[in-house]
């Protein structure tokens, strides 16, 4: 073996195939000088040169031969695949175990006297790349906004701006804060020795976002790095705590403007939601396997501040700290609705009073059916 081979699993097409074969007949059949020649292995060289006719048969540039194998039954796999097309023509789910029932009846239909099929995961595999099928992993947000959220948007962006026009606000003065769950694994064997205990519930009241206001958001506004801010803009979603008249006053006390974002609309332009609960959450995850308990959230924040190119790419991504002369709109990025638009001056002017409440809990985006479709397991799908 040569010792120029690349470690990495490569792909060659007919033509370099071919070229390897002519230099190992021109060097007097020396598979070793050939494989150093083309740095590949000696015995890529034997395959080839054995395989000549059939390489020759194949198509121009084309990269393989007779890759994958046929089906044994393919009466059964194409009649499953035409009620699989079916099903998701009416637009019904398909897991898993339909194709395994459906299979095992088709199977006794079709070929009576086959008693030794195996619906195992090597088939599954095998009928999804003949079939080209793929599997689909459930989602938070729908692809596709719905169309009420583009005027939510606009008027979330118009009030933001407004705000952010009249006062003198740095970026730095722009914060997102939301409520996320943090997960917190307890090792196997204990849950296998003994009855695990019943979780606590969280809540998330008046009381604790005022506490979280005096102990957490005043320090950040007492220790401001911008000495001549008019003050703080902190944007948040419209949960009912962070809606009453004693938080907007605490808030007011350390001159901060709270901007909400419309119901339904987290997942688009609230930048932590967007671009950085998902990363914080896997390093949460990874310290506490390395047992760094005492220090998890600290150490897996220190480390996504690591890269503020990441929080600040968010806020961009979500409209909230684009320059206010419009000159960095197009690097605005809304999942679902690709030819968003920020909205004009006259609009910006008169978005003062815009306000966002939810009208009932349906309106969460967490429970709307137009925002997410969940699933107990993997669902397949046509690519």
């Amino acid at each position: 073996m040569s010792d120029k081979v690349k470690a990495t699993r490569r792909a060659f097409d007919r033509e370099f195939k071919l070229q390897v074969v002519k230099e190992y007949h021109e060097s007097g059949k020396n598979i070793a000088k050939t494989a150093r020649k083309f740095e590949i292995y000696r015995k890529q060289v034997r395959a080839w040169v054995k395989k000549e006719e059939q390489i020759r048969r194949q198509k121009y540039k084309s990269k393989a031969h007779g890759r994958g194998c046929n089906s044994k039954y393919p009466l059964m796999e194409d009649k499953l695949y035409s009620e699989f097309l079916q099903l998701r023509k009416d637009g019904r789910k398909v897991k898993r175990w339909w194709f395994n029932t459906q299979a095992k009846q088709l199977m006794a239909d079709l070929y009576p006297d086959i008693k030794d099929f195996k619906h195992s995961d090597q088939w599954f595999k095998g009928f999804r790349n003949r079939k080209n099928v793929s599997i689909r992993k459930r989602t938070h947000a729908a692809q596709h906004a719905r169309p009420s959220l583009r005027s939510a948007l606009s008027k979330f962006h118009a009030k933001l701006f407004h705000v952010r026009r009249c006062g003198k606000f740095e970026l730095s003065d722009i914060a997102n804060m939301d409520e996320t769950q943090l997960p917190c694994p307890r090792r196997r064997q204990n849950l296998q020795r003994q009855r695990r205990e019943r979780d606590l519930k969280a809540w998330c009241d008046e009381a604790i976002i005022k506490a979280w206001i005096d102990r957490e958001w005043s320090n950040t506004f007492t220790n401001s790095h911008n000495p001549c801010s008019s003050g703080k803009i902190l944007v948040a979603d419209v949960h009912t705590a962070q809606q009453t008249e004693a938080v907007k006053t605490a808030l007011g006390k350390y001159k901060t403007e709270l901007v909400n974002v419309p119901p339904g609309c987290t997942s688009r332009v609230q930048p932590l939601d967007v671009s950085v609960n998902k990363p914080f959450k896997e390093e949460v995850q990874l310290i506490h396997r390395k047992q760094i308990k005492w220090k998890w959230v600290a150490e897996a924040w220190k480390e996504i501040n690591r890269n503020k190119e990441t929080v600040i790419r968010s806020f961009k991504k979500c409209g909230v700290s684009l320059m206010l002369d419009g000159k960095e709109n197009d690097e605005i990025n809304i999942e679902g609705i690709p030819d968003y638009e920020m909205p004009q001056a006259d609009e910006i002017d008169g978005a003062a009073d815009v306000e966002f409440h939810l009208e009932s809990e349906d309106d969460s985006e967490d429970n709307a059916d137009e925002e997410a479709e969940y699933e107990a397991d993997e669902t397949v799908g046509v690519q």
